[in-house]
């Protein structure tokens, strides 16, 4: 009985370890499409404007 309680509690720890890590990564490439979109591909620009074709990538990712 033991042997089987303490594999449980390694293989649900060992799940919300790569879930953890997962939810890190998936964040963290969220955040720089966000940045991408956000930042102006042009110099000449105006500091507000939004890059579109990087906006329609992300909304696509969420779409699916």
């Amino acid at each position: 009985m033991f042997i089987k309680d303490r594999t449980y509690k390694l293989t649900i720890a060992i799940l919300i370890i790569i879930f953890g890590v997962g939810l890190f990564f998936s964040a963290r490439f969220l955040k720089n499409s966000i940045t991408k979109a956000t930042t102006s591909s042009n110099q000449n620009d105006q500091s507000n404007t939004l890059n579109m074709d990087f906006w329609e990538k992300i909304k696509h990712r969420f779409i699916k």
